[in-house]
C-alpha cells in the first residue's frame, strides 16, 4: 500500500506595489550538502526612506524536509535581497544577482586551535578521515597559521580521499587543506599564476641550511628582491619535510612581501622543491 505525504510550506507574502509577482525557489543544504529542513528564507525588495530601508515586496518561507523552498516576490530582482537562517548556522545572505533556482548553504564558523589540531590528527583510519570531514563541513580557520603543516604527512591520505567526497564544498575544502596547510610538492598547481612556483634549478644538499641559502639568493635574485631576513624555518613530524619563511624589500619599489620555501628530504639530502609569496604589502 502507498502512503501519500503532503508537505506544507509556511509562505506568507506581503506585496504593496502592484508590480507583477516573479517566482523564486533553491534548495537549503549543510556542509555535507545535507538538506536542511525548516530553514526561514526572507526575500523582499524596497527602497530607501527618509529614515530607514522601507519594504515594498516581501515573501517568508520555510524549507521542506528535502531543503527545497519556494515563492514569490515582485520589485527588480537586482535590488531584491535574500536572507536564509536557521540555528545553530550562520546566517546566508544575498543581493540582488542571487541564483533563483540554486542552492543555498549554510555553514558554522569554528577555528580550531592548534591542540585541536593535533588532537584530531592522533586518530586512524576512517575515524581520522571523519574528523578531516568534521573540520570542512565549517566555514573554519585556524588558530595559528600552518598549525597543520607538522602533522600534514600524517592527515594528508585522509584529505586526498576527502578529494573525491559528495558535497562540491567538502572537495573544495580538501584542495585548500592540501595547498594552503600541508604543503606537499605532488598537490601544488604550478600552472597558476599566483600559485607556489617551482624552481628552475636544482638545489641539492645534505644540509638544510645549505640548501635553504641557496634557495633564499635564487628567489631574491629571481624577483628582484633584497635585504631579506633571517629564515625561519617549520620542520614536519616526521622531520623529512620544512618550510622556510624569510621576508624580503623590492628592489623596484620598496615593497615588502614574505616568501616560504618548501623542502624535503630523501636518503640525508634535502631537495628545495617550490616557493611562492604569502603575503605582498
Amino acid at each position: 500500500m502507498k502512503r501519500f505525504v503532503i508537505v506544507a510550506i509556511a509562505l506568507v507574502v506581503r506585496q504593496i506595489q502592484a508590480d507583477t509577482p516573479w517566482s523564486f525557489q533553491g534548495r537549503v543544504v549543510d556542509g555535507l550538502d545535507r538538506p536542511i529542513e525548516g530553514a526561514l528564507i526572507r526575500v523582499y525588495n524596497g527602497h530607501a526612506g527618509l529614515d530607514n530601508f522601507e519594504v515594498d515586496s516581501e515573501s517568508v518561507v520555510t524549507s521542506r524536509c528535502d531543503g527545497t523552498y519556494a515563492g514569490y516576490v515582485s520589485g527588480d530582482h537586482d535590488t531584491t535581497y535574500r536572507r536564509v537562517t536557521q540555528a545553530p548556522y550562520d546566517p546566508m545572505e544575498a543581493c540582488g544577482g542571487w541564483c533563483t533556482n540554486g542552492i543555498v548553504r549554510l555553514l558554522r564558523k569554528r577555528q580550531f586551535t592548534t591542540d585541536e589540531v593535533v588532537q584530531l590528527a592522533s586518530a586512524d583510519g576512517a575515524m581520522l578521515y571523519s574528523n578531516v570531514l568534521f573540520v570542512l563541513v565549517y566555514d573554519w580557520s585556524f588558530e595559528k597559521p600552518l598549525s597543520l603543516f607538522p602533522l600534514g604527512n600524517r592527515v594528508r591520505p585522509a584529505v586526498l580521499k576527502a578529494l573525491g567526497h559528495p558535497s562540491e564544498h567538502i572537495r573544495t575544502g580538501a584542495k585548500r587543506l592540501l595547498e594552503q596547510h600541508i604543503f606537499h610538492p605532488e598537490d601544488m598547481d604550478y600552472t597558476a599564476d599566483n600559485g607556489p612556483k617551482s624552481p628552475k634549478e636544482a638545489f641539492k644538499h645534505a644540509d638544510m641550511d645549505h640548501v635553504i641559502k641557496e634557495a633564499v639568493t635564487f628567489v631574491t635574485e629571481n624577483n628582484r628582491y633584497a635585504k631579506s631576513t633571517t629564515p625561519r624555518c617549520l620542520m614536519n613530524k616526521d622531520g623529512c619535510e620544512a618550510l622556510a619563511f624569510f621576508d624580503a624589500s623590492s628592489i623596484v619599489n620598496g615593497h615588502k612581501a614574505s616568501f616560504y620555501l618548501h623542502l624535503s628530504q630523501e636518503q640525508s639530502v634535502w631537495r628545495f622543491d617550490y616557493w611562492g609569496i604569502s603575503l605582498i604589502e
